[in-house]
C-alpha cells in the first residue's frame, strides 16, 4: 500500500489515494498498481491528476529502493559498488571545490576476503538542476596508507585538496562506508564470490578496465593483471 497526495486540474481539489505498489521508470514516469480517480469529481484522467510536491521523500525512497534490488540482482563478483546506491541518496557527498558544486560517487570492491582499502571516487559536476550532472573527473584513495593515484581529469595536488576537505573537514568516513559495503553484500547476495575463486575463474569473467582486478589486488584490472593477460595470449 502507497498513499499518495494528487491535485486534480479539473476540479482545483487534493486528494488522498492508495495506489498500491509503484514502479519509476528509468525516464522518471511512473506505474501504478492501482488507478487513483479524484475523490470529488471522479476524474481519472492522468493529464488531469498531478502528483503534489509532498510526495517527493516517498518516491525518492522508493526509486532508492528500487535501484538497490537491481544492483543485488545483477552484480558481477569484481564489479564495484557505489554506497549511496546501495544505502540512499541521503547518503549521498556533496562537494564545493574551486567554487563549483559537485557530487561525489565513492565505490568499492565488495569482494568478501579481499583487504584493499581502496575507494574509486568519482566527481560530478552539478552545473544544473535541470539536467543530471557531468562527470569531471576521477581518482584513486587509498584511506590506509594515504595515497593518491590513477588521476583522470584531475592532477594530484588537486585531488590532495579534495581529500584534505572530505577527510579532515567533512569527516567522510570512507573506511567505514567500506566496510558497511562489503558486510552488506556478504549478507545479501547469494553464491558469495571470494578473491580465491577470482585467481582459479578470472577468465570467465568480464571485467572493465577501471573495475577493481579479479585478483583481488585491490588495485584496477587496467593497472594489474590487464596486461599481463595480453601478455599471455
Amino acid at each position: 500500500m502507497t498513499i499518495l497526495s494528487f491535485e486534480c486540474k479539473k476540479c482545483n481539489k487534493e486528494f488522498k489515494s492508495d495506489v498500491g505498489k509503484i514502479k519509476i521508470n528509468r525516464d522518471q514516469t511512473i506505474n501504478f498498481q492501482k488507478d487513483a480517480p479524484c475523490l470529488y469529481c471522479n476524474e481519472s484522467s492522468k493529464e488531469l491528476l498531478e502528483i503534489t510536491k509532498e510526495n517527493m521523500d516517498t518516491l525518492r525512497d522508493i526509486y532508492d529502493e528500487q535501484e538497490k534490488k537491481e544492483i543485488i540482482k545483477n552484480y558481477l563478483p569484481g564489479k564495484l559498488v557505489n554506497y549511496s546506491r546501495i544505502f540512499g541518496r541521503k547518503t549521498n557527498i556533496n562537494l564545493k571545490f574551486n567554487s563549483k558544486e559537485y557530487y561525489i560517487s565513492d565505490n568499492y570492491c565488495v569482494i568478501s576476503d579481499c583487504d584493499c582499502s581502496n575507494v574509486i571516487i568519482d566527481s560530478y559536476l552539478k552545473d544544473n538542476e535541470m539536467v543530471p550532472a557531468e562527470w569531471s573527473f576521477s581518482f584513486t584513495y587509498d584511506y590506509s596508507n594515504e595515497d593518491i593515484s590513477e588521476m583522470e581529469g584531475i592532477n594530484k595536488e588537486q585531488s590532495k585538496e579534495i581529500i584534505k576537505l572530505l577527510v579532515k573537514d567533512m569527516q567522510i568516513p570512507f573506511k567505514q562506508r567500506h566496510h558497511e559495503l562489503k558486510n552488506f553484500f556478504n549478507e545479501h547476495v547469494s553464491n558469495k564470490i571470494t578473491s580465491e575463486f577470482f585467481k582459479n575463474k578470472s577468465s570467465i569473467i568480464k571485467v572493465g578496465r577501471n573495475e577493481p582486478c579479479p585478483c583481488g589486488s585491490g588495485k584496477k584490472y587496467k593497472k594489474c593483471c590487464l596486461d599481463k593477460e595480453g601478455k599471455q595470449k
